[in-house]
């Protein structure tokens, strides 16, 4: 499962970059949100064929909770089971939450890759 935890860091950095660019990048948030997954291969983040990807994005007032898919009535793992229960969900596909700094005059720093912050 080494690979499986490989994967996933190289995911998250990858991502860490594409939310830096696209908080420094007006050009490149827009392509983003109107194609996440062509802009995501700048990053050589490949979108399997068949997912849809939807960009959101949150503001001061407002926060967007992912809601998985429900996983199939196949039984999970011991290690799929402490992933869930340590706030990732690689067997679910679920993404991290981040916040997103205040509006500052000079664009943010690139973010560290995205970890899990809880609800808020």
């Amino acid at each position: 499962m080494a690979n499986d935890r490989d994967n996933t860091r190289d995911f998250a950095k990858k991502y860490g970059q594409v939310v830096a660019r696209a908080w420094s990048d007006p050009a490149f948030k827009k392509r983003f949100v109107s194609d996440p997954a062509g802009a995501a291969k700048e990053f050589d983040i490949q979108i399997p064929a068949g997912i849809q990807i939807k960009v959101v994005e949150d503001t001061d007032s407002v926060r967007h909770v992912i809601l998985p898919a429900r996983p199939s009535a196949q039984e999970l793992s011991d290690e799929q089971l402490e992933q869930v229960a340590g706030g990732g969900c690689t067997a679910c596909g679920a993404s991290t939450v981040m916040q997103a700094p205040p509006s500052p005059s000079a664009p943010p720093p690139p973010p560290p890759p995205p970890t899990y912050t809880g609800w808020y």
